[in-house]
């Protein structure tokens, strides 16, 4: 054998070698990086109704190695399952260990009515959605009351996550009587409008049960979203049209120069996060707030909070235009500032001016609502103010749907 030989074969058998250990560390059940099991269950938590968990739980203890970060970042997986008792066949939920159950829609069964779901077979522990979390798998089992001769089923559902009853009071009465509404009827933060069916009727304490019911409470609440909060840099998409530096900032002015990106924000005790957006005085200039709703909203009321620097402005719809996901909103004109000379001071002229713009229609999932300067107007002896433009504090949503708007950190 000669040398070039030997050592050919002595190189393959190293290779060999090192390809069974790599073979070897390749096994294990361990969760991939996308957050699933080998057995592809989501650990998506369904805490709140659905919402991601982003509270990270690895721990950071004093000599932790990295193994050790691995292993506690993995969160357990158990199934809830629903044991119907009979009654309609309800999903299985995958739940992280220390989640909360999401109440699912109640099952029906003939001749009877659904009264809750019990952590026992026995049932005699009812389960609470809100408060009660899951550490193994879980059975979760239906309890029925038999419905009397000439009587019906009326259900009055809180309609939001985390409500007391459990979410839900249902009331047996006699067929062609009226119904009783149930009292002090509260959520945080939202002012109860009534009781409706789903197909929009509402019911009162005229209302008159013929057959089962299932009505719902309708809520409305104020949803504040801060201007700073939207994007400003990042804006890429914007460089081409002039909107953004190079660095995809975007563009805004002070009396005289540059305010770019983050530095279009501002600091003032009385506005509602204690910052402001300005310097947006040139022609498509924007500020773009990007709403989810849980569900499609007639009528949600929309308000600005405004005011202004320099000079005193006023506002049409076709001065400044007022856009949700693309159609235009009308609206009375806006006068900003203080009666007084224009000034290079960047000082706010006049309080925060809350303004109703008009009432709007919000679709199930992402809103756009758009704010952007439409003229021209500039203000003599500055050399940078080219455009009437509000200061901007927030935008203000009265829905009965939740709310959410994305968020950016604008560094």
């Amino acid at each position: 054998m000669n040398k070039l030989t030997k050592w050919a074969g002595l190189f393959a058998a190293v290779c060999m070698m090192a390809m069974t250990f790599s073979l070897a560390a390749c096994g294990g059940d361990k969760p991939n990086s996308s957050g699933s099991d080998n057995n592809g269950v989501s650990s998506s938590d369904t805490t709140g109704g659905g919402s991601s968990d982003t509270t990270s739980s690895s721990d950071t203890t004093s000599g932790s190695s990295d193994t050790n970060s691995s292993a506690e970042s993995s969160v357990a997986i158990y199934t809830v399952d629903f044991e119907s008792n009979g009654g309609s066949e309800v999903e299985s939920q995958q739940v992280k260990e220390g989640g909360t159950v999401k109440r699912p829609d109640d099952p029906e069964k003939a001749e009877y009515y659904f009264s809750d779901w019990y952590a026992d077979e026995a049932l005699e522990n009812v389960w609470n959605f809100a408060e009660d979390t899951v550490s193994s798998d879980t059975t979760l089992y239906a309890k029925w009351e038999a419905i009397p001769t000439d009587s019906v089923v009326v259900k009055f559902y809180w309609n939001f996550e985390g409500a007391p009853d459990n979410g839900c009071i249902t009331q047996v009465v006699e067929k062609g009587s009226r119904i009783t509404l149930p009292e002090n009827i509260e959520r945080e933060g939202f002012d109860f409008r009534g009781w409706f069916t789903e197909d929009g009727m509402e019911v009162d304490r005229l209302t008159k049960a013929e057959t089962n019911m299932n009505v719902y409470a309708k809520w409305e609440g104020w949803f504040t979203f801060e201007a700073e909060d939207t994007q400003l840099t990042g804006l890429t998409e914007d460089i081409d049209l002039g909107l953004a530096n190079e660095e995809g900032a975007k563009y805004g002015y002070n009396y005289s120069g540059h305010a770019n990106g983050a530095n279009l924000i501002k600091s003032d005790d009385q506005a509602s996060g204690g910052k402001f957006v300005t310097g947006l005085t040139y022609r498509g200039a924007y500020l773009q707030f990007e709403i989810d709703s849980g569900e499609a909203v007639e009528d949600a009321t929309l308000r600005l909070v405004l005011s202004v620097e320099y000079w005193d402005i006023t506002l049409t719809s076709s001065t400044y235009k007022i856009t949700v996901n693309g159609t235009e909103i009308d609206f009375d004109d806006i006068s900003l500032g203080n009666g007084q000379a224009s000034s290079p001071d960047s000082v706010l002229r006049c309080a925060w001016k809350d303004v109703y713009i008009n009432n709007i229609d919000l679709k199930e999932g992402e809103n756009i609502i758009r704010l952007t300067v439409n003229n021209s107007q500039k203000l003599t002896g500055s050399g940078t103010v080219n455009a009437a433009s509000p200061s901007v504090d927030c935008i203000k949503i009265r829905s009965s749907a939740e709310l959410t708007m994305t968020e950016y950190e604008n560094k």
